[in-house]
Order: C-alpha cells, then sequence, then structure tokens
C-alpha cells in the first residue's frame, strides 16, 4: 500500500519517532477524550508498541494510515485498513481523529482517496462497521462516510449491552455498493 494525500492530509506510513507526538497530543489521559478512535494510554510504552504494530501492519499489506495535517505537520488521526480479501473482493476501513479537527479538516477526502486506492488494489466493496456509542461521533461518522459517497446498508438495534449500565448500542454499517 502507499501513501496518498488531499490538499490538507498526508496519510503515510507511521514511523517510530511518531510515538512522542502521539502520546502527548493523542492517547495520553486528558487528551484522548479529544480524539476519537485511539485508546487511552498510561504510558509512553504503551504507545511505542501500538506505533509498532502500525508499522507491522501496514508491513504485511493491512495499512494503518497516519493522518498527518499537511500545513502543522502533526498528526491528526488515522484511516485503517482491514480485513482485506481478494478473495471476496472486500475490505473494511475505519478511522479516527482529533475532535478540534472535525470542522476544520475535509475527511470526507481523505475517505473517498483510501475508497479509491482500495478498489485499485482490487477491493471494490468498502465497509465500514461501528457501534453508536458517541451520539456526537456517531452523526459525524455517518456525515464523513456519506459525503465519500458510501452508503448506510443497515443498522443492527441492540447489538452491545453494558453490562454494568444496560446501556444499549447499534451497530452502523456503511459500504461502497
Amino acid at each position: 500500500m502507499k501513501e496518498l494525500e488531499t490538499e490538507q492530509i498526508k496519510l503515510r506510513k507511521y514511523k517510530k519517532e511518531d510515538s512522542e507526538e502521539i502520546y502527548e497530543n493523542l492517547t495520553r489521559k486528558g487528551k484522548v477524550e479529544k480524539c476519537i478512535g485511539y485508546p487511552v494510554h498510561q504510558s509512553i510504552d504503551e504507545t511505542k508498541k501500538m506505533v509498532n504494530s502500525f508499522i507491522k501492519e501496514f508491513e504485511l499489506g493491512e495499512p494503518m494510515w497516519a493522518m498527518e495535517e499537511k500545513e502543522t505537520h502533526q498528526i491528526i488521526g488515522f484511516i485503517q485498513a482491514r480485513e482485506l480479501s481478494k478473495q471476496n473482493q472486500r475490505c473494511e476501513i475505519n478511522f479516527g481523529i482529533k475532535k478540534e479537527k472535525l470542522k476544520e479538516i475535509s475527511l470526507e477526502k481523505a475517505i473517498q482517496i483510501v475508497i479509491k486506492h482500495l478498489q485499485e488494489e482490487g477491493y471494490p466493496l468498502v465497509i465500514s462497521k461501528f457501534y453508536d456509542e458517541n451520539p456526537e461521533w456517531t452523526k459525524s461518522k455517518c456525515e464523513f462516510l456519506e459525503k465519500a459517497g458510501m452508503k448506510q446498508e443497515a443498522i443492527l438495534k441492540n447489538r452491545k449491552i453494558d453490562s454494568k449500565t444496560g446501556r444499549k448500542e447499534n451497530y452502523i454499517i456503511y459500504s461502497t455498493i
């Protein structure tokens, strides 16, 4: 898989030296709440392990692109392609971005170029599946996917139930077909 670009964003392979920036700006407690898609890390070592796994996955053909803002050269999120199947001509994408960048960055353009690239690589069916755990993020994610040309195929009701609170979440599925 190759690196991709839009006017605002460079989608590139993660580098080991990204770990410090990701920890400080995206995964550290107090910061991760402002970013959608990254887990909370208690130490830089956790972030280093995560970045190393992203690098390895990229090399194995399941890319996790770092989303670098061209203007600031800061990593502001990611787009991931996973479960790539040439036999079934399908793959899945997932993405995350700093909340403060939701309205500033044309994330749908980055999703579009990833979809186009994946389709050119032999994956005509691109799917995105997620739970509606955060209403604000769910609304934004649906809007980005629709602007990128994907269609909502299903909402599976109450597919995840929190055993402590009883809170129910729906499972939303989008695809390119």
